[in-house]
Parts: C-alpha cells; sequence; structure tokens
C-alpha cells in the first residue's frame, strides 16, 4: 500500500496491515492518520522522533516476524482485528496473538488500543 497516499476509505483489516507497514517503514505521517491520539499516549509516542526511535526498536525487535490478520469484528463504530505475528527466537517458533481494537471517526478507522490477550 502506498502511505503517501492512503484511500479515502479503509476496512479494518486494511487499516492494521497498513498500521504495520507504517512501523515498518518508519513512516510518521501514516502511522498518525491510523491512530488515535489515545494509542499515542499509551505508546509514548508524542512526537516525529518518539516515533523514530520506537520504530528502530521496533525493527530490531520484529526481525523476521510475519503478521496474518485471523479474525476480524465490527460492531458498529468499533472494530476489533486479530493478528497473528510468528517469529524465531533461536530456534523456537514463538506464535502471539495481538488484538488492535479500532474506533470510527468520521467515516475513517483508526487504531485506538493495543491488547496481547493472555496465553
Amino acid at each position: 500500500m502506498n502511505l503517501d497516499d492512503l484511500p479515502a476509505s479503509l476496512e479494518p483489516a486494511q487499516v492494521v496491515e497498513a498500521y504495520d507497514q507504517a512501523w515498518r517503514e518508519g513512516h510518521y505521517p501514516a502511522f498518525l492518520a491510523l491512530t488515535t491520539p489515545r494509542l499515542w499516549d499509551s505508546l509514548g509516542v508524542h512526537s516525529r522522533d518518539d516515533f523514530a526511535d520506537a520504530t528502530a526498536d521496533y525493527l530490531e525487535a520484529s526481525e523476521g516476524l510475519t503478521m496474518a490478520v485471523t479474525a476480524v469484528d465490527v460492531d458498529g463504530d468499533r472494530a476489533t482485528v486479530e493478528i497473528t505475528e510468528t517469529s524465531l527466537d533461536g530456534s523456537d517458533h514463538v506464535v502471539e496473538k495481538v488484538l488492535h481494537q479500532l474506533r470510527l471517526f468520521d467515516g475513517w478507522w483508526e487504531v485506538d488500543a493495543i491488547q496481547i490477550p493472555d496465553a
């Protein structure tokens, strides 16, 4: 997806995929467009420099990580997108589910919170 020219309307799963791409590419404007201030606060990202630092940490920690959307649930102006992240940790295969909570604002889905459910 071209993060410099996001489509006018994205489905919740597409928003989560673009959000992940923004992290991988260090694309701060897309990150801002795809997320809420509540998420910025919870991640401690309040500036371009904060995002650059967080992106560097994310890229280092997520090397070899693959992501797949495994479930989408939409209820009015709220949606939950479940992804499964798979990576190698040494010789161990690590699989983790991550829930992205989205809210609909003026016809645009935004990531509002991220949760890792208990295993």
